[in-house]
């Protein structure tokens, strides 16, 4: 392939496929809900919580496992209902730890699928395996939300890691992040919900994840 095809905008919107694709899918979840086709983010938000009382752990593991699956998570606000039903264990050590299975078993599945998406998405697109730097730092600072997490493991099937190379990275910073979470949400109640339906993170990091390849796209070394 010459410079002039490396450098031509086919090539630059291949590189970008993956932040396009998922920009693409948000704009059409938001585009259904403007439309009426499917409920706003609001509207679901109080619908999941006036159903926590029928439906309990089991409508808690299903918001945790939608609310870690990428591109979902920007639009989905099981977070409240998430947070909401760990609150409403505080008192109750037996429950807690029942809920807070039911909430981290579906949220790391969630993050699991978000990874194979990536690595599907990552051999469509004939993408070779990538060596990042500081990896466990960047598991540390992504697992702090449930967005950032998905987005990260998305990234890291994109980058054609392996299996065990995912779950040795993000299993251990997922576990600390959830039990730190817990903790403080079993022992401050609803004041503790720092993870609430923010989806302007996930654009923010998506924007700059696009930047980011778009710069090393232009640097790429001429020959």
């Amino acid at each position: 392939m010459d410079e002039r095809d490396r450098r031509s905008p086919k090539s630059l919107l291949k590189q970008l496929a993956p932040q396009l694709t998922l920009l693409g899918f948000c704009a059409l979840l938001y585009t259904g809900s403007l439309l009426g086709l499917i409920p706003a983010p609001a509207k679901l938000n109080a619908a999941l919580l006036g159903a926590l009382k029928a439906y309990g752990l089991p409508l808690i593991a299903l918001c945790a496992l939608l609310e870690n699956i990428v591109g979902l998570s920007v639009y989905f606000p099981g977070a409240f209902t998430i947070v909401t039903g760990m609150a409403l264990t505080a008192g109750d050590v037996k429950f807690a730890i029942v809920t807070y299975l039911a909430i981290y078993i579906p949220s790391y599945c969630g993050n699991w699928i978000s990874y194979l998406f990536g690595r599907k998405e990552g051999r469509a697109l004939g993408r070779e395996r990538v060596e990042g730097k500081h990896e466990s730092l960047l598991f540390t600072i992504a697992y702090c939300h449930p967005q950032f997490a998905a987005l990260k493991a998305f990234s890291s099937g994109l980058q054609r890691r392996s299996a065990r190379w995912f779950l040795r990275k993000s299993l251990p910073v997922s576990l600390v992040w959830s039990v730190l979470y817990a903790v403080l949400i079993y022992n401050l109640g609803l004041n503790a919900n720092f993870l609430g339906y923010t989806p302007w993170l996930f654009l923010i990091y998506l924007v700059a994840w696009t930047a980011w390849d778009t710069i090393k796209f232009f640097k790429r070394p001429r020959f």
